[in-house]
């Protein structure tokens, strides 16, 4: 079989993109002609438009290939190619109008089967049409019992997308380095009941492609991915996907042209598309799900066993659902300009109602934009459909390239360099409220640390700090690059650092660096344990002034601290983590286990333990992963144990 493609770099076909081929021309076994390397066979591909075409081929050994959806793509055996493919790199060669001559050779044997899918029930897949903040959902491979000779036990096979020099990338520019599988939410069309067609516009009459920004989200695989002596990391196989879904629609129905955002989501069903680096494709819904069969040969959901000529396929039925909004619209709301000197690559405003603070809270709106829509260093932004009340509002620039508003350990640590503004508070009525925004303030490191034990060694497991009945206590923490080049893909940083103000006499401020301990809840230490009133057990700590006496440094300068340096306790309170106008409540040291967080003079934050803990990771990733990053990620799974 031989396809073509629209050379079109905004809609590639697989496995940069999700495209499909404008023509396809099926070869009978009958034309194949056997020689010394294996088989030639002649191809004609008729009725193309004038254009550049990427021209890929197919031969289908195993004979289970069909143009219907799931089984119209590679499966294990099959050979591979595309037009211009040497067998060393994936290169696309281009044809315009009559061409002859283009030979294409099959170099690529698959090694596997494409994982057929399912939502993980545990994480539904939906978001109401006004979400304003991004929502996970996890995919499980799903084995189909009724597709001969397929895997039984399929795996996802990660690995980072890089470009032509090595380097990753971030094509969707959400901060986070891109991964195959690829995710595509594209709009079906509600009208049909299989769950099978494409969205079409009823006032334009014509199919349309609008989709959903989403990724697989590579956090808990990046250790594991990173080059290695040798060349690069092997895909790690693992049996669960998280898919992260940014709440914006884009319609690339124009080929050749960027997509275009639309003002908002529209509700109904949105069908998953995964596209692995091999180029295999796998969607749902598709033709072998319930809702596109007979009923006759459907199996029920709740049955433990299935009649003969019947199939239990409801999964493959399923798709990301758009719900209605969640509530009223609003009319009130806040609307200004960004302006920002130099190039930024993304740009976002959020805002937070003033008793639900970071980092903590989270933001009840926010607003995206990429670098390209910035015009003489402005853009304009909007926050709608916001409830009566007040806000916080502030802006982060990403001038480095590895701002990701999720998960929260990127969102509340932007790295050095990028831009922010000092929160701005404003009132909403039922109106909108006019804010112009600013940022100047360049962050520097961001506070990503390590606790040490009493001998001054990192600590891998969690360190005892004992009162023994005194008011206060001490313990060492120490400035580390966590997000360095055996973890973060993108930008990673060089050195850790803590920035400390300088006062008037030319000493560090120890206090200017915020250090709080939090009583936590739960295993991974990441849900603070909040009381029947709704406040956190708190320790306040700072850094002990005495260890700055004989330093020195300039006056109303950031002075960064890199060695290692102890924290002095100071009181312990009932606190509300979201709302600073409630008062803490003094109470004696409880007993417990404690993370430790640090906001850094330019309310950066860093806490620990947090998301890069070895038990949050990918299992495969984790026994992939080198030894001197597997023991630098001990240190994020660390907690403070308080005894009173």
């Amino acid at each position: 079989m031989v396809q073509a493609y629209l050379d079109d770099r905004y809609n590639p076909p697989p496995p940069l993109g999700a495209a499909r081929p404008v023509r396809v021309r099926m070869i009978p076994e009958s034309a194949v002609i056997a020689d010394a390397q294996g088989f030639t066979a002649p191809y004609r591909i008729d009725g193309l438009p004038q254009g550049s075409y990427v021209v890929q081929a197919l031969a289908d050994v195993d004979g289970n290939f069909s143009s219907l959806s799931p089984l119209e793509t590679p499966t294990s055996g099959d050979l591979v190619g595309a037009l211009g493919d040497t067998g060393s790199s994936p290169a696309v060669l281009t044809g315009v109008g009559n061409a002859t001559g283009k030979d294409v050779a099959l170099w690529t044997r698959v090694t596997a089967d494409p994982p057929g899918f399912e939502i993980d029930p545990a994480t539904p897949a939906q978001m109401p049409a006004d979400q304003s903040s991004p929502v996970r959902f996890a995919l499980r491979p799903r084995p189909l019992a009724f597709l001969a000779g397929w895997t039984a036990a399929p795996q996802f096979a990660v690995q980072l997308i890089r470009d032509p020099g090595g380097a990753p990338v971030d094509s969707d520019h959400d901060g986070l380095a891109d991964v195959w599988p690829r995710v595509f939410l594209v709009r079906l069309d509600p009208s049909d009941p299989t769950r099978l067609t494409q969205y079409r516009s009823p006032d334009l009459r014509s199919t349309r492609r609008q989709v959903i920004s989403a990724a697989v989200d590579p956090t808990p695989f990046l250790p594991a991915l990173q080059p290695q002596p040798g060349g690069n990391a092997p895909p790690v196989l693992t049996d669960r996907l998280t898919i992260v879904v940014r709440p914006a629609l884009f319609d690339a129905s124009t080929p050749g042209a960027p997509p275009d955002r639309l003002p908002s989501l529209q509700p109904g069903p949105y069908k998953i598309v995964l596209v692995s680096q091999s180029g295999q494709v796998w969607e749902i819904p598709n033709a072998s799900g319930s809702a596109a069969l007979d009923l006759a040969v459907v199996c029920p959901a709740s049955a433990s066993a299935c009649a003969p000529g019947t199939v239990q396929t409801q999964s493959q039925s399923e798709a990301f659902q758009v719900g209605p909004p969640g509530h009223a619209a609003r009319s009130g709301g806040i609307a200004g300009t960004l302006s920002v000197a130099g190039n930024p690559l993304t740009a976002y405003v959020f805002a937070y109602a003033t008793n639900a603070l970071p980092p903590f809270g989270r933001p009840i709106s926010a607003a995206f934009h990429t670098g390209a829509e910035f015009q003489g260093g402005s853009v304009s932004y909007v926050l709608p459909d916001l409830p009566a009340g007040e806000y916080a509002v502030t802006a982060v620039v990403d001038m480095r390239g590895d701002f990701a508003a999720w998960p929260a350990l990127l969102a509340l640590a932007p790295g050095a360099g990028n831009l922010m503004t000092d929160a701005s508070t404003v009132r909403v009525d039922t109106t909108f409220v006019s804010l112009n925004l600013s940022p100047a303030r360049v962050l520097p490191q961001r506070p990503s640390f390590e606790l040490l034990d009493p001998s001054g060694n990192p600590a891998t497991a969690d360190v005892n700090l004992e009162f023994s009945g005194r008011p206060d206590a001490s313990f060492l923490i120490k400035p580390v690059a966590i997000l360095g080049s055996g973890v973060a893909a993108l930008r990673p940083d060089s050195a850790g650092g803590f920035a400390l103000a300088c006062d008037g006499t030319g000493k560090p401020v120890g206090n200017s660096l915020e250090i709080e301990l939090v009583k936590v809840g739960d295993a991974a230490g990441l849900v603070p344990r909040i009381d029947g009133l709704g406040k956190a057990t708190v320790i306040f700590a700072t850094l002990d002034a005495r260890q700055f006496s004989a330093g020195t440094c300039i006056p109303g300068s950031l002075h960064l601290v890199a060695n290692a340096v102890a924290a002095l306790t100071s009181g312990s309170a009932k606190v509300s983590l979201t709302d600073s106008s409630i008062p803490p409540v003094a109470i004696p040291v409880e007993a417990g286990r404690y993370a430790v967080v640090i906001t850094s003079i330019a309310k950066q934050v860093w806490r620990i333990p947090n998301e890069l803990q070895p038990a949050l990771l990918d299992a495969g990733a984790l026994l992939a992963t080198p030894d001197p990053t597997r023991s630098l990620l001990q240190t994020q799974q660390v907690a403070v144990i308080v005894m009173p």
